[in-house]
């Protein structure tokens, strides 16, 4: 399964530079620091519902799904918020310091979630129109997985972040997520056979300092996986996200997620490259960077039987992406897809669409000097041995059993 990742929409990341980012968004805000970005929870004009609301109009469009499509794409994996899904009970907020709380409850006055779900519905919808199903993703948890500006709230160097809050895993915030998760669930049946599945829950980031173990994670999940199981058959998959380092956690495991308990469970990671200094300018460097979290992946998916997608990959850190960077895009990316499907079900580039080409190759007329990245042609189907033109007869696993 190929996709795209539709982020920044309900959750917009700065650098991203979507249309309006600037100029809508965060007009008249002042970048607070180096190390601390512009993110959505410090939007608290009198007009920040106005601010949103033309900010979403202008980077939710019918033409992208037509796009996505034509190109070869089948699933896109859309980036929410727990305030796009639920109103927290009472007027309250996760809990924090009070400081905290405070841009938390400017994040979710922005808007109600029932207004978020006009533009959930309409995209669900233009991808049903489309042919393509839509992947769910919690990717802002009540209280921050990470103090990222990807969570709605960025704290910078000294990330403050309260997901789950307490040693044993429970507790106010994670049962907000819980009744996140479920909200998801109910959008996903209402939306049939168009939604894909839900992802739990987006990078979380543990510094060693135990707050966000994947001990404590674990019974976040439970619950989160059976509150979404009153809703979706067993066979919708619910998905765990990981860092391919640190999968050999969940591979030791393998049984904790039994089918007959929980359902259809898939695990998902990324795979990203930082930013090295030169860049990786050259094929051999760069598939080089990725070698080790690639092998992790893959005996993951190896030893343990789960299906494993891997949800964001990108392009980034091997040049400005502009027509004087000479790097090889469409190879790199064919040897990505390659590479994943050795051992995934399907893989996302991250993004569809940025101001800067490496970070949104498939909206981008030119990533580097060359050609676009030609996806068409990188995605299109492997042969199929119903069709005539398929020249070589099927291999069948008793012919593996008898080699």
């Amino acid at each position: 399964m190929h996709g795209v990742n539709y982020g920044g929409r309900f959750i917009p990341e700065q650098f991203l530079g979507l249309i309006g980012t600037d100029e809508v968004l965060f007009k008249g805000f002042i970048q607070p620091g180096k190390r601390k970005k512009l993110s959505l929870c410090d939007v608290n004009t009198s007009d920040r519902s106005v601010r949103m609301t033309r900010f979403l109009d202008l980077n939710i469009k019918e033409e992208h799904f037509a796009s996505m499509a034509k190109l070869g794409f089948r699933i896109v994996r859309l980036p929410l918020g727990y305030w796009n899904v639920i109103d927290v009970p009472g007027g309250g907020t996760p809990k924090g310091p009070p400081e905290v709380e405070d841009r938390w409850r400017s994040l979710q006055t922005i808007l109600p979630a029932a207004k978020y779900r006009l533009w959930i519905d309409k995209i669900f919808a233009y991808a049903l129109k489309y042919d393509l199903k839509v992947l769910m993703d919690l990717h802002g948890a009540p209280g921050g997985q990470s103090g990222s500006q990807n969570t709605g709230c960025c704290f910078g160097k000294d990330s403050t972040f309260h997901f789950p809050s307490n040693p044993a895993g429970v507790g106010w915030n994670t049962w907000l997520g819980v009744i996140a998760i479920e909200a998801m669930a109910r959008i996903c049946k209402v939306h049939g056979e168009t939604c894909y599945g839900i992802e739990l829950l987006n990078e979380p980031f543990d510094p060693g300092l135990g707050k966000l173990t994947r001990h404590r994670l674990q019974s976040f999940y439970h619950r989160a996986i059976l509150s979404a199981r009153k809703h979706l058959d067993k066979e919708k998959p619910l998905i765990i996200f990981e860092w391919a380092p640190r999968l050999w956690y969940w591979r030791h495991r393998r049984n904790r997620w039994a089918h007959t308990d929980y359902g259809r469970i898939m695990f998902s990671t990324h795979l990203f490259i930082g930013y090295p200094n030169p860049p990786t300018v050259t094929q051999k460097a760069a598939r080089a960077s990725f070698s080790g979290a690639i092998h992790a992946v893959h005996e993951f998916a190896l030893h343990t039987g789960y299906d494993v997608l891997v949800t964001e990959y990108a392009l980034n850190s091997h040049g400005d992406g502009t027509k004087d960077d000479h790097f090889d895009y469409n190879s790199l990316t064919d040897w990505f897809i390659h590479q994943f499907e050795q051992f995934a079900m399907g893989s996302m580039i991250w993004n569809f669409d940025s101001v800067y080409p490496a970070w949104g190759p498939v909206a981008e007329a030119q990533v580097g000097s060359g050609k676009p990245v030609d996806w068409k042609a990188i995605l299109k189907d492997r042969c199929r041995w119903e069709e005539s033109n398929c020249t070589e007869e099927p291999w069948h696993f008793e012919d593996m059993l008898t080699f």
